[in-house]
């Protein structure tokens, strides 16, 4: 991808409102969950303090999040 390309920087705005329609489409605990976990980065250990649960059961609670988003991506038709 180009960073300097008008082209590419519109195609990355239109990804980026695609992706942030497809988390709106998420239930509440996912969309906290991996804004917790994608945007502020916070480590599993944390996740697990923060919800007070198992480090594994974080785990698979983040990769089920992150399923449930990339189907709503595709849905949306943005990595098509």
């Amino acid at each position: 991808v180009d960073l300097c390309c008008p082209t590419d920087a519109v195609g990355r705005a239109q990804f980026q409102q695609r992706v942030l329609a497809a988390l709106g489409e998420l239930n509440a605990d996912q969309r906290d969950l991996l804004s917790l976990y994608l945007w502020e980065e916070r480590s599993y250990v944390e996740l697990s303090e923060i919800y007070q649960t198992k480090v594994a059961t974080l785990r698979v609670r983040v990769h089920r999040a992150l399923c449930a988003l990339q189907r709503q991506i595709q849905l949306s038709g943005a990595l098509s």
